[in-house]
């Protein structure tokens, strides 16, 4: 299983879906997290019809300084909200002390950015235990698409859990200057 957590059933709310299109369409930029978020969103509408439970896979961001990893993090949780897979739209910004477990929120969106400076085994621990509490996703953010791939290669948890991953492109003179 590639499950983030245990699945369940998505209940979409027109509403705030509608909300969270209006603002992806207001964002500059992110277009490959916008791609994510609106298959999400077919998704979702698709197996709350089927009445199926949606499994879901952590995510792996990069990007550069500025390229919208915290934004991109905070439109997902959006997502996730409007979707019914969470409880609530906020993201929880991890912070880690080095001597305990990564405390990643059950029944959250969790930004762990810098994830590369991370120790594998606290990562494996840490989403392990978050899989155990039975809901939540993750997303572990880096600055290059290296600190990422060596984040997927040392891990032992990502070798049976197949994440999903998106490179933020930088900005485009046309972006920046709207």
């Amino acid at each position: 299983s590639t499950a983030a957590a245990n699945a369940s059933v998505p209940q979409p709310n027109r509403s705030a879906i509608v909300a969270l299109i209006v603002e992806l369409q207001q964002t500059i930029g992110l277009t490959d997290v916008k791609k994510f978020i609106l298959k999400l969103i077919e998704d979702s509408v698709r197996f709350h019809a089927a009445s199926k439970p949606m499994s879901l896979r952590h995510l792996l961001l990069s990007g550069g300084i500025g390229s919208g990893r915290k934004t991109a993090a905070k439109l997902i949780a959006q997502a996730f909200h409007a979707i019914g897979l969470m409880g609530t739209d906020n993201l929880n910004e991890v912070e880690v002390n080095p001597l305990e477990r990564i405390p990643f929120a059950p029944g959250s969106v969790n930004l762990l950015d810098h994830a590369s400076r991370q120790k594998s085994k606290k990562l494996d621990d840490g989403l392990s235990a978050l899989d155990q509490s039975g809901s939540g996703f993750v997303i572990l953010a880096d600055r290059s698409p290296a600190g990422i791939s060596t984040i997927q290669g040392s891990s032992i948890y990502f070798t049976k859990k197949e994440p999903t991953k998106i490179n933020l492109r930088p900005y485009s003179s046309f972006e920046l200057a709207q």
